[in-house]
C-alpha cells in the first residue's frame, strides 16, 4: 500500500496534465480554441487541478469498492471454511456417538437383557428421528 500510493499520486496528476491538454486538442476542430485562454497560467492550473481532483475522488473510490469486495470475499471463504470444519466435526461426532452406544448397550446385555432391549428400542427411535432430519 506504501507503494501504492505515489504511484497513483502521480498517475492523477499526469492524467490531470493530460486531461488539460486532450481538452486543448479537442477544442480546436471545435473551433472553440482560444490561444489567451488556452495558455493562461491561472487557467491552466486551474483547470489541470480541476482534473486532477477529479481523478483523485474516482481513484478513492475505485479503491475503496474494491477493498470492500476483497473483505466480503475473505469473509465469505472464511464462512466456507468454518462451515466445512463444522460439517467434519458432526461426521467424526456421529461414529463416536454411535460406538458408545454400542458399547453401552453391549455392557447392558450382560447385566440385564430386558434393559438392554429396551435400550436398543430407543435408539434405533432416536437414530430414526435423526435420520429422518
Amino acid at each position: 500500500m506504501t507503494r501504492l500510493i505515489p504511484k497513483v499520486l502521480l498517475s492523477v496528476f499526469g492524467l490531470g496534465v493530460l486531461m488539460y491538454f486532450l481538452r486543448l486538442i479537442i477544442s480546436i476542430p471545435l473551433a472553440l480554441f482560444n490561444t489567451e485562454v488556452a495558455f493562461d497560467v491561472q487557467n491552466m492550473f486551474g483547470l489541470t487541478f480541476y482534473y486532477i481532483i477529479i481523478f483523485f475522488l474516482w481513484s478513492v473510490l475505485y479503491f475503496i469498492y474494491n477493498y470492500f469486495e476483497r473483505y466480503n470475499k475473505s469473509l465469505k471463504l472464511e464462512a466456507s471454511v468454518k462451515e466445512i470444519e463444522l460439517q467434519n466435526l458432526k461426521s467424526q461426532l456421529n461414529p463416536h456417538f454411535i460406538f458408545n452406544a454400542l458399547n453401552s448397550i453391549r455392557a447392558l446385555i450382560d447385566e440385564n437383557p430386558h434393559k438392554s432391549k429396551m435400550a436398543v428400542k430407543s435408539a434405533v427411535q432416536h437414530f430414526e428421528e435423526y435420520a429422518g432430519k
